[in-house]
């Protein structure tokens, strides 16, 4: 056995602390891993109050080369285990802790109810400790990984070991995709829980295995990859071919964040759950993060290209909604205004109403109402403009701005309209948010949309989808000379919330009294809230 280097010598297990976490651990009869594997970093660890506790018993039915955990017949299960860890993990005053077990092929479900009545157990008796599990592979166990990404872990650990071109050798009854399928499959089941996996170096691997590794990983989206050095446990185990420098280390920690993995741990010390509180919180830490910058980049896009999409229509966007709706918009802009009793001298804000097509009923409708056209897009306000002075209507104000940040004071407007346009808004919530601060008290919104037809008969459904997705666009090319254009007016209409969905979202906007009418069979829907 070759000797260590000095970056892999670790100190003596020694401490108050240690004693304490060692006598509480022994009061519950728990195995850890910490002690069965011993783990170089069991004394850093458990005087930090962090152990790794081994479930199942502490004999395992497999023999892989690299495990120090003793092989043979396991111990009947222990039906009081899942609450003697509950029990334990409270009076540690864990905040988060690691769960692993030994393999158990002589189970039915190779150990997975165990593993889901100590979470249960845990959630129970010491709520806010968080869960993290590092699981065996479960081959062949039909149901069992299943059953334990729905408990909802936090945490799903599945350590990968090795490379595959090593696993007859050193994971002679495990599959290594397998192993990758089990990470895929949880993530798939419950994408909330963080999946989380690990390999040794130093076995004789190179490092372009190493890399693939990472890529099927990611490819499973596996959040957590910990790389450290395998240490032979005794002349009998796999052979240590190498110790792997730090720097190198540092080098795989690097590629691996490059192909995006949300947390990296690389280092000569690096074992599954080491410092795996802090590294949790990390996880929570970058997921925000990283959801919040893909918000961000998805905002800034759907909002270039609704700019660039109605730039592109502006000169023809009258005509093809005639063609398009076969005249029917009209009659739907017509009810949606004389649904609205207009009061004299009322204020109204009408909202991505670059066309005028709104504001001009509105006057036609209360003459004495001052309107408000605010759209995003100059070329269709300009438009808008230009029919209004052929309509005689010179009195309206134009505004270009964003409807999610609208230029105006608190509580300004009597009424806030908005026809056709809040499914091209980028955020919508904000939008919605933005029309409610700039009412009136008892202010009224009302919304006019095309709805995603959730509820039509399946014949209709066909009918409209084929209308929509391919004479649609057809049209909008010959007409407008613009087919992606409408291929984007389309599809957004699908990705809009039903109606009773949309409702619930005015209502979280603080509208009160939210109702809600369809038109035309449920094609188009007409919302009113008020302030």
């Amino acid at each position: 056995m070759h000797s260590k280097p000095q970056w892999l010598r670790a100190k003596a297990p020694t401490g108050e602390v240690f004693n304490e976490t060692l006598n509480i651990v022994k009061l519950h009869n728990l195995h850890t891993v910490c002690e069965e594997a011993a783990c170089p970093n069991i004394g850093e660890c458990w005087n930090k109050r962090h152990a790794t506790v081994m479930i199942l018993g502490s004999v395992c039915t497999r023999a892989c080369a690299f495990c120090n955990v003793a092989t043979g017949i396991p111990d009947k299960l222990d039906p009081h285990e899942p609450e003697n860890l509950a029990k334990a993990i409270k009076k540690l005053n864990l905040k988060h802790v690691v769960i692993t077990s030994v393999d158990r092929d002589d189970l039915p479900d190779g150990g997975a109810n165990q593993f889901i009545q100590c979470i249960e157990e845990i959630r129970k008796i010491t709520s806010e400790t968080t869960i993290e599990i590092l699981t065996p592979d479960f081959l062949n166990k039909k149901g069992a990984f299943e059953a334990i990404a729905v408990a909802s872990p936090d945490v799903y650990n599945h350590n990968i070991e090795t490379v595959p071109r090593l696993y007859a050798k050193i994971r002679p009854r495990a599959r290594y995709f397998h192993s990758l399928y089990l990470l895929k499959m949880v993530k798939q089941i419950n994408p909330k829980v963080f999946t989380k996996s690990g390999l040794m170096v130093g076995l004789g691997e190179t490092k372009e295995e190493i890399l693939q590794v990472m890529d099927d990983l990611r490819s499973a989206e596996v959040d957590f990859i910990t790389i450290g050095q395998y240490l032979q446990p005794t002349p009998k185990h796999a052979k240590l071919d190498r110790y792997v420098t730090p720097e190198e280390f540092e080098h795989y920690k690097y590629v691996a964040y490059s192909k995006g993995f949300l947390v990296v741990a690389s280092s000569p010390l690096t074992r599954s759950s080491y410092h795996a509180e802090e590294d949790f919180n990390r996880l929570k830490a970058c997921r925000v993060e990283r959801l919040y910058v893909m918000s961000t980049i998805k905002i800034k896009k759907k909002s270039q290209l609704v700019k660039e999409v109605f730039d592109s229509v502006a000169n023809r966007y009258d005509t093809m909604n005639d063609i398009m709706s076969l005249g029917m918009h009209r009659l739907w802009k017509d009810k949606m205004v004389n649904s609205v009793h207009f009061t004299k001298n009322s204020e109204v804000l009408d909202v991505a109403g670059g066309t005028g097509d709104i504001a001009i009923r509105i006057v036609r409708k209360e003459p004495s109402a001052k309107v408000t056209v605010c759209d995003i897009n100059q070329n269709m306000l300009s438009r808008g403009r230009d029919k209004a002075i052929n309509s005689n209507q010179i009195n309206f104000d134009w505004v270009c701005a964003s409807a999610e940040s609208l230029p105006f004071e608190d509580s300004e407007f009597d009424y806030c309209t908005i026809a056709f346009g809040i499914r091209n808004v980028s955020d919508r919530k904000k939008a919605l948010n933005e029309a409610h601060r700039v009412l009136k008290p008892h202010g009224k919104f009302i919304c006019l949309e095309f709805a995603p037809m959730h509820y039509q008969n399946e014949i209709f459904t066909k009918l409209y989808d084929l209308y929509s997705f391919k004479v649609i666009p057809k049209i909008g090319s010959i007409v407008a000379k613009d087919k992606s254009s409408y291929e984007y007016l389309v599809k957004s209409i699908r990705e809009f919330p039903t109606q009773a969905e949309f409702k619930m979202e005015i209502e979280e906007a603080g509208f009160k009294n939210v109702e809600f009418h369809n038109m035309s069979y449920g094609i188009v829907a007409l919302h009113i809230g008020t302030k």
